[in-house]
């Protein structure tokens, strides 16, 4: 580990000011024009030392590295064998001798996650959140706590300032999708996608899952008007190279699949049709979208049939209620002119 207090030439016991006029004259002895990789070194030592959290933790490698080093090989060890309690001993450790090192106190957050300890690691998470806002990690761990402990607003928040630090992350997006889609917020989860391919279209490949996505929620919400606006958008924004014509009917065929074996043939049918203005060639596409236009207009005649016999059906019930109020008429008459 590099001694940054050597390289600025300050005691580990130096304050901010010091470590500011170190800087300043180490700059003017190494500007970035005539020495970038000197400069490079003293900014990064100055970055870390007048950061009180970097250089907490920087303390505590420098004193401590090899207890911590070993602390936290048996606990990232511990993780991968999924034995969670070790690992929160063993991350524990290390707190023990800087209870503010940062990715010790995450990786103890995230073994308390998956103990299933979900109070314990809400509390590691905000912790970190106040110590680093802008770490997208953090962030999206403390969601993940939050959403763990069934406070979904919140872990709605913090999932999408996660995405706001850093909005390129596909991981990121499927898990806030995911989120939505298992509290059955359909329209958020459309919303939030549409917002993402927007903003990430400068490169047409990355967001084409993006659309797969976006068929897939509408799906599952059976909203055939939003599928084929979806097919539309896709039609129009597709470029014309076989990598992604062939990305996207692949993945569509998958969908199709599913729900041909499901039997939601008039969802199969709006796919299918426009999947195959993508690869007309796709012989099983297309004897799968002509099964399924067969059947649902098949199902249209069963319809139709089957409302003319129920319409049928009423004519005996009414001829047979217009008697019966005639033979009650007749008798009212008889009594009245009886009497």
């Amino acid at each position: 580990m590099r001694d940054l207090y050597g390289i600025l030439k300050v005691s580990p016991e130096a304050g901010d000011m010091e470590i500011k006029k170190a800087y300043v004259n180490m700059v003017r002895n190494y500007p970035p024009e005539k020495a970038p990789e000197e400069f490079k070194e003293i900014r990064k030592a100055y970055e870390t030392l007048t950061n009180p959290v970097a250089r907490k933790e920087y303390d505590a490698f420098l004193k401590h590295g090899k207890e911590i080093k070993r602390y936290n090989e048996a606990g990232m060890k511990a993780l991968e064998n999924q034995n969670f309690k070790k690992a929160i001993n063993e991350f524990s450790k290390i707190l023990a001798i800087e209870p503010k090192l940062i990715s010790a106190k995450n990786y103890l957050g995230v073994a308390f996650l998956y103990d299933g300890q979900y109070e314990k690691a809400l509390l590691q998470f905000q912790e970190l959140v106040q110590l680093e806002p802008k770490n997208a990690e953090f962030q999206e761990n403390l969601g993940e706590a939050y959403k763990n402990t069934s406070q979904y607003d919140k872990a709605e928040e913090h999932f999408l300032k996660a995405y706001e630090i850093d909005p390129l992350n596909d991981n990121r997006v499927f898990e806030i999708i995911g989120f939505y889609k298992d509290n059955k917020m359909y329209n958020r989860a459309s919303s939030f996608l549409k917002k993402s391919i927007i903003r990430n279209k400068s490169s047409q490949f990355d967001i084409l899952p993006y659309y797969i996505e976006l068929v897939r929620i509408y799906v599952t919400d059976k909203n055939k008007d939003e599928i084929k606006n979806t097919m539309d958008m896709i039609e129009r924004n597709i470029s014309n190279d076989k990598k992604s014509r062939d990305y996207m009917s692949t993945k569509l065929g998958e969908i199709i699949y599913k729900l041909y074996d499901d039997k939601e043939y008039e969802l199969v049918e709006i796919i299918a049709k426009r999947t195959l203005w993508l690869n007309p060639n796709d012989s099983k596409i297309k004897d799968i979208y002509n099964k399924s236009k067969n059947k649902n207009q098949a199902n249209k005649k069963k319809a139709i049939k089957s409302s003319k016999i129920s319409k049928v059906g009423w004519i005996p019930i009414i001829i047979s209620s217009i008697i019966g109020l005639i033979i009650i008429f007749a008798l009212i008459i008889f009594i009245v002119g009886y009497n």
